[in-house]
């Protein structure tokens, strides 16, 4: 981790250890919080690839969801994890024959330690997936530290990691660039089910590589 000398506004105590939960409660701004962490934020629009998937499965996933929201009102973290969030993430692990793993626990140091919800693997993809509350603009300051986290822990090859923090029925994706230390936030907000379709063919395009 590089922090600047010259900065002299903290938000960060040295001698505090975070968890990455505790991020997300976090009352400061993102781009100080990761000035913190010695890296820069930057928001803009992601030119994000989208995969080919067959209709048929977008048909079912869009009809499951379609469903479940009209059965249940998921109103609690576990329950949108269970109802909204775990199936989509199970169906873009079987389209781009990836692995998942479901609080997959990382440390780095003091700072930066905890467990990931959704970290989705494949030869080379890599994404970040954090359930969190209604609440998109801290959820995704605890996204922004743990794709951090994954870079400095150097398990990721690639320059790029991308992450998404979501709702279930929102959506928000993210990139952490390596080498320019930098978190870029996309300015798009997706909403599901009526933005399913991007949101789907997004994740299976990150998951395989494109």
């Amino acid at each position: 981790m590089h922090i600047n000398p010259s900065r002299s506004y903290r938000v960060l105590n040295p001698r505090e250890s975070y968890s990455f939960t505790e991020y997300f409660k976090f009352p400061f701004e993102a781009e100080d919080i990761l000035a913190d962490l010695g890296c820069t934020l930057e928001r803009r629009e992601l030119d994000l690839k989208r995969a080919d998937v067959v209709a048929e499965v977008l048909t079912n996933l869009r009809q499951y969801i379609s469903e479940t929201l009209e059965i249940t009102n998921p109103s609690s973290e576990i329950s949108r994890r269970e109802f909204l969030i775990a199936p989509v993430v199970r169906e873009v692990c079987k389209q781009a024959g990836a692995k998942v793993s479901s609080e997959y626990a990382i440390r780095v140091n003091e700072w930066l330690k905890g467990s990931l919800d959704y970290y989705i693997r494949s030869k080379s993809g890599f994404i970040v997936i954090e359930a969190k509350q209604a609440d998109l603009t801290h959820g995704f300051v605890q996204l922004a530290a743990e794709l951090v986290a994954l870079g400095l822990k150097g398990i990721v090859p690639t320059n790029i990691i991308y992450g998404a923090v979501t709702s279930g029925d929102l959506w928000k994706f993210a990139e952490f660039h390596q080498q320019e230390q930098t978190v870029v936030e996309d300015r798009n907000v997706y909403q599901v089910p009526r933005d399913l379709d991007d949101v789907f063919k997004i994740l299976v395009a990150i998951a395989v590589g494109e």
